[in-house]
């Protein structure tokens, strides 16, 4: 195999690496939106269940306290906006679904 080769060399890895990170993160972000839109939609969103979803369902996917999950969390993070203003959870969940289509907001 040819790693000089721009389809296998390390461009081509480090863009197959950031695209597995971003499925998963898109992933997780989903399952956060579910959890928030059926569990109390109604409640406000806070800054410490934005933190401690991220780290439950990464954990639940890769382990706790691994590389990867570390990894997944941070890009998770990085995704989901920080809780500001007043919103709701069901709100919040809106947001997520709509980042991990790929809108810009």
């Amino acid at each position: 195999m040819n790693h000089n080769h721009p389809v296998h060399g390390p461009a081509a890895a480090q863009l197959g690496a950031q695209l597995r990170a971003w499925v998963d993160a898109r992933a997780v972000l989903l399952l956060i939106a579910d959890r928030l839109t059926t569990e109390r939609p109604g409640d406000p969103m806070r800054e410490a269940t934005r933190l401690a979803l991220a780290l439950r369902y990464t954990e639940a996917r890769h382990g706790a306290d691994t590389r990867a999950s570390r990894t997944v969390e941070q890009d998770v993070l990085q995704h989901a906006p920080r809780v500001e203003r007043d919103t709701t959870r069901g709100e919040y969940a809106l947001v997520l679904r709509r980042i991990a289509r790929g809108e810009h907001l």
